[in-house]
């Protein structure tokens, strides 16, 4: 039934040879977790760490990521693309990442107005990478 037996039975037997309350106790609190509902297990406690991390965060200067933080005129001539098109300037600068090793967008102004507004509204994000036995969780 359980697939994690076989893995864990040599330790198992021990531990109820060795110390039998302890053993018990165990069995308990797994029966305690099983009538838990799904996904219940210690949410809140995560929650308020994420707020508590989140706040933390907010009353501290943020180091955002590896590098200094570049100007968009020091990549990219604006004085040259000012008449351009925005297919045209969509067209440039997907040449110029083309050749780089990065992950890069061309997003419409409306588009980054609301990304830029749900980012600044709630600048701690989750993300639920699947692995073979469950999640793992990154903040970011």
């Amino acid at each position: 039934a359980n697939p994690f037996y076989d893995r864990y039975r040599d330790k198992i037997q021990q531990l109820r040879r060795s110390d039998p309350a302890a053993f018990e106790s165990r069995l308990e609190k797994r029966i305690e977790f099983r009538k838990q509902p799904v996904g219940h297990f210690r949410q809140g406690d995560f929650i308020k760490c994420v707020e508590q991390k989140t706040d933390a965060l907010g009353k501290h200067p943020v180091s955002r990521g590896f590098t200094k933080g570049k100007t968009l005129s020091s990549i990219f001539n604006i004085e040259m693309v000012k008449d351009k098109t925005a297919e045209e300037v969509r067209q440039i600068w997907q040449q110029y990442f083309a050749a780089k090793d990065t992950v890069y967008a061309v997003i419409p102004k409306e588009k980054f107005d609301l990304i830029w507004s749900r980012a600044q509204s709630c600048p701690t994000f989750l993300c639920a990478l699947p692995r073979r036995e469950g999640y793992e969780f990154f903040v970011g």
